[in-house]
């Protein structure tokens, strides 16, 4: 019986590689990083105790194991020539090569990624990482403007650098004001500054996320006050009881982080205030089964 069915062939065919984990990642002016290239680190780190030759490689009767052994060399001795042995799998070719032209940081390689993969997106985002520069967001991305947007966004969070979000791109109307809100929102959450969230104008619904985000970031419940609970009209569309909604749900995050089943009483909607009792009371059981440093 044939592993793979005539309509994942046909996906594979199309889309120049597969893997479980698809996703669109990307990247795109010239920034400093103000973290270190994880990708990078752990590459090296995985090359450790990578020590065969091409004639090693030569030697493996199964393809499979062949294959695996000249990504290895191709990857340590940073040669993508090599990855060009590898036979039969289109992904574990377009995984070498983005992995030397993360490496060494050179955009030409991901050229050479089989069209629609989506490892094509991830070399392009991971070797501007490196570089500091977003410059190909917007000339090597696929999948225009979703992965444009989403390419910038993700330049913008590593480096926690605001205005890369209003380098955004439009598609339909106001596209690149709802993109540019998230980006803001999300670099608010992970720098733990409030006052991010005043830049936020465009979506009413994705700044009451960014207050709420910073609130659980913080553990502060008070913040959660901040939140407009009134009805409201949110990008063409009138989103009735969401402001509550949104204020009970950063309260009920924050009472799971702190384990604090009494904080769920200040949860208005009965619904939440059970389902956050739930989960503390679940996180209580995973504690005593995997100890109480395990992370609920």
């Amino acid at each position: 019986m044939n592993k793979y069915s005539p309509l994942l062939v046909l996906v594979m065919l199309v889309s120049g590689c597969i893997d479980s984990d698809e996703k669109t990642d990307h990247a795109g002016g010239d920034v400093p990083l103000s973290q270190p290239d994880k990708s990078v680190e752990d590459l090296k780190e995985k090359q450790t105790g990578w020590n065969e030759t091409l004639a090693d490689c030569d030697k493996q009767t199964m393809v499979g194991k062949r294959n695996d052994c000249y990504k290895r060399v191709a990857v340590t001795t940073k040669d993508f020539n090599i990855c060009n042995k590898i036979l039969h799998s289109n992904y574990s070719k377009d995984e070498c090569i983005t992995d030397i032209a993360i490496l060494t940081k050179d955009y030409s390689l991901c050229d050479k990624v089989s069209p629609g993969c989506w490892l094509k997106g991830k070399c392009i985002k991971e070797v501007s990482f490196g570089l500091g520069n977003i410059s190909y967001c917007k000339t090597k991305t696929p999948d225009y403007p979703n992965g444009i947007n989403s390419c910038i966004h993700d330049i913008g969070e590593y480096t926690r650098n605001v205005s890369i979000c209003e380098e955004m791109m439009g598609g339909e109307i106001g596209y690149e004001r709802h993109w540019r809100d998230v980006c803001i929102r999300d670099i608010a959450k992970i720098t733990k500054n409030l006052s991010l969230c005043d830049k936020v104008w465009y979506s009413v619904d994705e700044k009451n996320l960014c207050i709420s985000g910073v609130a659980v970031a913080l553990d502060d419940l008070s913040i959660c006050d901040k939140i407009n609970t009134s009805d409201y009209i949110d990008i063409a569309q009138t989103l009735e009881g969401y402001g509550k909604m949104r204020k009970d749900t950063c309260i009920e995050d924050i009472a799971v982080a702190m384990e604090d089943l009494s904080v769920c009483s200040l949860i208005s909607a009965d619904y939440i205030k059970d389902r956050c009792t739930e989960r503390i009371n679940k996180c209580a059981e995973e504690k005593r089964t995997y100890g109480k440093n395990y992370k609920c």
